[in-house]
């Protein structure tokens, strides 16, 4: 089973959902973070030169910063939620790491302390 290891530096990010507001009396969609997406998916695609088809096994780490050396590595129970940081992954990933997020057969999570923000991302075909 080949995997690849890809580490995001930074905070994690729980993406926003794309908006909507009325301009000009019709409604309008916008998402307010689609330059800093397709950013990421542009340093995602030198990992994954064309997706992976077939079942995937995702296993991501959220690394959040806290000066407190004593509680790296322990576990983070505050916001952001896990669920919406494994979400906003996987809709990134899509399309890039692999053909559909139906592909998904075995996904493991978690969410620690570190000296640095950072996400880690390990994605093989199973």
């Amino acid at each position: 089973m080949h995997t690849v290891h890809i580490v995001i530096e930074g905070a994690p990010q729980v993406w926003s959902r794309p908006r909507a507001c009325i301009r000009g009396g019709k409604v309008a969609m916008f998402d307010p973070k689609t330059a800093e997406r397709k950013k990421l998916g542009i340093s995602l695609k030198q990992h994954f030169p064309k997706p992976l088809e077939g079942p995937i096994k995702l296993e991501l780490c959220f690394y959040f910063a806290i000066k407190d050396k004593k509680k790296w590595g322990e576990y983070k129970t505050s916001r952001s939620d896990l669920d919406n940081l494994v979400k906003s992954a996987g809709d990134t990933l899509n399309s890039i790491a692999y053909v559909d997020d139906a592909q998904i057969v075995s996904l493991t999570a978690s969410k620690k302390y570190s000296e640095k923000g950072s996400t880690h991302i390990f994605v093989s075909q199973m």
